[in-house]
């Protein structure tokens, strides 16, 4: 059965910190960004900055994701995740997905980092493989590492370097909860992970 671990009001899968991970966009081409049945979670925060700032930017974006922006808002909310996410392009892309040197690249966070003031990347796509949900018992977060297959060769690369989940989006979870909450992380896995 899965460990839970408990860090402020977080509810923290141990798999977090027991497997490997480390992106190899060289193999997968950045599937994710269009691939799945959703757009990516977003915070109704990143919800309602997206749809203000999208109709200034949509320029920057592909023919095709200014196609479908011509129609759709720039979020979409997936009742199956009871969520608002970014919107898909029909061929199932994220309307935020450029491509770059033949491998999947997000345009907010390009344009973030030439811009701060421009919205950066969705916190769910820093964060992931670990997906954040609301338990709905006691309300508290729940982060959890998500598998799926067209990673595996993140999983084997990240086997081969070993580095855990959680250290691999480091930057997400900063951004997310803060460095105390990160180094209470490390603290566990270094007490784990002993001799």
């Amino acid at each position: 059965m899965e460990k839970m671990l408990i860090i402020d009001d977080k509810l923290i899968s141990s798999e977090i910190m027991e497997e490997n991970f480390v992106c190899a966009l060289d193999s997968c081409k950045g599937a994710c960004c269009w691939k799945g049945d959703y757009g990516a979670p977003l915070t109704e925060a990143e919800a309602e900055l997206l749809e203000e700032v999208t109709p200034s930017m949509t320029e920057l974006l592909t023919p095709r994701s200014q196609v479908t922006l011509s129609s759709k808002p720039a979020t979409s909310y997936y009742p199956d995740l009871h969520q608002r996410g970014t919107t898909l392009n029909p061929d199932g892309s994220c309307v935020y997905m450029v491509w770059e040197n033949g491998i999947a690249a997000c345009a907010l966070e390009k344009l973030h980092e030439e811009d701060s003031s421009r919205p950066p990347k969705p916190l769910s796509c820093k964060l992931y493989p670990i997906r954040v949900s609301v338990n709905h018992q006691n309300q508290m977060e729940l982060l959890e590492y998500d598998k799926w297959e067209i990673c595996s060769a993140a999983c084997a690369k990240g086997e081969r370097l070993k580095v855990p989940v959680f250290r691999f989006v480091k930057e997400g979870l900063v951004r997310a909860y803060g460095e105390s909450f990160y180094a209470r992380l490390e603290d566990i896995y270094q007490d784990q992970n002993k001799g």
